[in-house]
């Protein structure tokens, strides 16, 4: 058993589909945080920073929900979850909504999802596309 056929197993577990919940949790609370709460920065542009943030995210959720729904409305919620979280930052004390961040974590969307469903259709395990 490769390496990538243990992964895809240790993804059939609810925890993993816990963990990849808590994950779109924490986008929202990193995006809704106000500006001045102390939130770790790394030293990225912020596009850069969105885009690696939904990648990740995206890259879990097509793992984690791969037979319960399509990648095609996986992708259409994260890039409306990118869009409310971005819209919703106006109300944020200290933070603005903007589109390259708004396109930056939608694109990294994509990215996550592809990866994910590369892989598992490499590996067989994703039909619905």
């Amino acid at each position: 058993m490769t390496l990538v056929d243990r992964v895809l197993r240790a993804t059939k577990s609810p925890w993993f589909r816990l963990l990849a919940l808590v994950a779109l949790g924490g986008l929202a609370v990193a995006s809704l945080m106000p500006s001045d709460a102390g939130l770790p920065r790394t030293r990225l542009p912020g596009p850069v920073e969105h885009f690696l943030a939904y990648c990740a995210v995206a890259a879990i959720i097509g793992t984690a929900f791969r037979n319960l729904v399509t990648l095609r409305t996986l992708l259409v919620a994260m890039i409306v979850y990118a869009g409310v979280l971005e819209f919703s930052q106006q109300w944020a004390p200290g933070r603005e909504a903007s589109v390259i961040d708004f396109l930056a974590s939608a694109a990294g969307a994509v990215a996550g999802l592809s990866a994910a469903a590369c892989l598992l259709w490499a590996r067989g395990r994703y039909r619905r596309i």
